[in-house]
C-alpha cells in the first residue's frame, strides 16, 4: 500500500485537526486512569497512615470515603468502555475506508484502461485505416488523371 505525501513528510496537522475532540477526550481519560489511583495512594497513605494508632477522623469517615472513592472509580468505568468502542468504532471505520478507497482505485485503473484502449482504437483507426482509404482514394484519383489525360 502506498501512503500518501503526508504521511512520507510525516505531516498530521489535518487529521489530528479533524479529530481534535476525539483526543481530548482520550487526553482526558488518561489523566483520569493515572491521577485517580495516583490519589486515591496519596490519600491513604498521608491521611490514614499519618498517626500509628490512627486519627479519630479517619476511623469514622473510612466507609464513607470508600464508598465515595469507590462511586468515583465506578463512573469512570462507563467513560473508559465507552472510549473503548470509540477506539473498535474508529478502527472499523477506518477499515471499512481503506477497503473503499482499494475498490475505488480499482475501478478508477479499470476506467482508464478502458478509456487508454479507446484512445488506441481511435488513433489506430485514424492513422491507418483513414490514410488506407485517404491512399486509395488519392490512388484512384491519380489513375482516373492519368487515363483522362491519355485520351
Amino acid at each position: 500500500m502506498k501512503l500518501g505525501p503526508k504521511a512520507i513528510k510525516d505531516d498530521w496537522a489535518d487529521w489530528l485537526n479533524a479529530f481534535w475532540l476525539m483526543w481530548l477526550w482520550v487526553l482526558l481519560l488518561v489523566a483520569l486512569i493515572i491521577l485517580v489511583p495516583f490519589a486515591g495512594v496519596v490519600y491513604f497513605c498521608l491521611c490514614c497512615h499519618r498517626c500509628k494508632l490512627g486519627c479519630p477522623a479517619c476511623q469514622s469517615d473510612v466507609n464513607r470515603r470508600r464508598i465515595l472513592w469507590s462511586i468515583c472509580l465506578l463512573l469512570i468505568l462507563p467513560f473508559i468502555a465507552g472510549s473503548m468502542g470509540l477506539a473498535f468504532l474508529s478502527n472499523g471505520m477506518l477499515e471499512r475506508g481503506l477497503d473503499n478507497t482499494k475498490i475505488a482505485i480499482e475501478m478508477g485503473s479499470v476506467d482508464t484502461c478502458n478509456f487508454l484502449k479507446d484512445v488506441s482504437d481511435h488513433i489506430r483507426h485514424l492513422f491507418v485505416k483513414n490514410y488506407q482509404e485517404l491512399e486509395t482514394h488519392l490512388v484512384t484519383t491519380i489513375r482516373h488523371l492519368n487515363i483522362c489525360s491519355r485520351t
